[in-house]
């Protein structure tokens, strides 16, 4: 199994290769792949940019969600006392100690039910593996492959590899089960089962649990170019190349997402290409477009909100 991953590996390679010097393979004799805009006229370190700031503004509303009472945590990081009374033989005080605890998170969740699980943390991280169209049917024609040969695990290694997103993880406090845990361990040392009843407590309190939300990174930056060329085309008409590249590429970026599978294909995505098509009509013609460009981005947020909710609604 190990070679024949490698194998379909190298043929994924040679199969991009190919891909890139000949677009017309198989799968495009009927349905040719849209070709990637020769440049874009926005420096690497500038779409980074604000990738980063549209990341940020993401994590900071999250944020808000975080637990800002610490009294939950103030008692939790009570257990290093009861673990203190074990190292230090105080067994007796060690039950006490643990028993007065669990008594507080009783309480606590009796008072707050909403609390089993704690947000205390969010970050995010970005993953590319893929940012061409050529790539992405290559590697979907050579997941068929193995597939249909029945390699099934080596085809689910090849979809991580079609990745293209923003990833933001929160990392949550089990109040619930922590508790659990402690009434474990409270039984452990009436049953005189010290070290097992300290492992245990141990481990509760550096339990986590974490979860994710993912963002395609080429509807990201379908945005940032819808943006930047709605800004450039408000304060110059005649500077229509760079707002026609940056027209472009949003197009292809949307086009990539769709080929990735990150949404419905077809039914999601026509709207946005008619919509920069339009667009791309009005720039050529030199004509007001200010209205064109914000129902664009309107329709983007909306599309974008739907399908990879970031925060959910409450009462939702």
């Amino acid at each position: 199994m190990k070679n024949l991953k490698v194998l379909l590996l190298g043929v994924l390679i040679l199969l991009g290769a190919a891909a890139c010097k000949n677009p017309t393979t198989e799968q495009e004799a009927t349905t040719k792949a849209p070709q990637p805009v020769d440049s874009l006229m926005m420096s690497k370190d500038t779409v980074d940019a604000r990738l980063a700031d549209i990341m940020n503004g993401y994590v900071m509303l999250m944020r808000q969600q975080l637990l800002t009472d610490t009294t939950v945590l103030k008692t939790i990081a009570q257990t290093q006392n009861v673990i203190q009374d074990i190292e230090q033989n105080k067994i007796d005080q060690a039950k006490s100690d643990l028993q007065n605890l669990i008594g507080k998170l009783e309480v606590y969740l009796t008072k707050n039910p909403q609390s089993a699980l704690v947000p205390v943390d969010v970050s995010y991280r970005r993953i590319e593996t893929v940012d061409n169209i050529d790539t992405v049917r290559a590697l979907a024609k050579t997941i068929k492959k193995a597939v249909n040969d029945g390699y099934y695990q080596v085809a689910k290694d090849m979809i991580g590899l079609m990745t293209s997103e923003m990833v933001i993880s929160t990392a949550y406090i089990p109040v619930a089960g922590y508790l659990e845990g402690l009434k474990y361990a409270a039984a452990m040392l009436d049953d005189g089962m010290v070290d097992q009843a300290m492992v245990l407590m141990q481990q509760t309190l550096s339990s986590v649990v974490v979860t994710t939300v993912s963002i395609p990174l080429p509807v990201l930056k379908a945005q940032i170019y819808i943006d930047e060329a709605a800004r450039l085309y408000a304060v110059n008409h005649e500077d229509v190349e760079h707002v026609l590249n940056l027209l472009d590429n949003a197009d292809y970026q949307l086009r990539l997402a769709e080929e990735m599978g990150y949404g419905k294909r077809d039914k999601e995505y026509k709207d946005l290409y008619k919509a920069i098509k339009e667009i791309k009509r009005a720039v050529k013609a030199k004509e007001e477009s200010t209205e064109k460009f914000n129902a664009l981005k309107d329709e983007l947020k909306q599309f974008k909100d739907r399908l990879f909710p970031v925060v959910k609604k409450s009462g939702k």
